[in-house]
């Protein structure tokens, strides 16, 4: 019989989906899979957060190992063509790799997000 092993770690897509739920229990308009122009190429960003439909911060979803997740260099260097290109949009960019993760990313978008005084 084949068998189907139990994963080991959360894939980026269940690590994209906690965030997305969270941002959105939150209150905010996040998107997932969002297309863009730059460059005339349309690269799609996992997560961007609107405020009345303008975009104001994108997120980028990974699924790192736990020791991965605490070493800067892998974090800057493996991602950081990807994540300059999303710079190029000129708003704040994020990156999530772990389910613990999760709240410190959600902390930094509320950070971001503009409030009616």
């Amino acid at each position: 019989m084949i068998e189907i092993p139990y994963p080991k770690k959360s894939s980026e897509a269940e690590i994209q989906a906690m965030l997305w739920q969270k941002l959105r229990d939150a209150g905010l308009d996040a998107r997932l899979e969002v297309s863009g122009v730059l460059e005339n190429k349309m690269p799609r960003m996992d997560i961007v957060v609107f405020k009345d439909q303008i975009a104001i911060c994108i997120i980028e979803c990974k699924s790192w190992t736990r020791r991965y997740s605490k070493e800067f260099w892998y974090q800057k260097m493996k991602n950081s063509k990807q994540l300059d290109k999303y710079r190029l949009f000129g708003i704040p960019v994020s990156i999530c790799g772990t389910e613990a993760s999760i709240p410190t990313v959600c902390d930094f978008v509320n950070s971001i997000v503009p409030r009616k005084d």
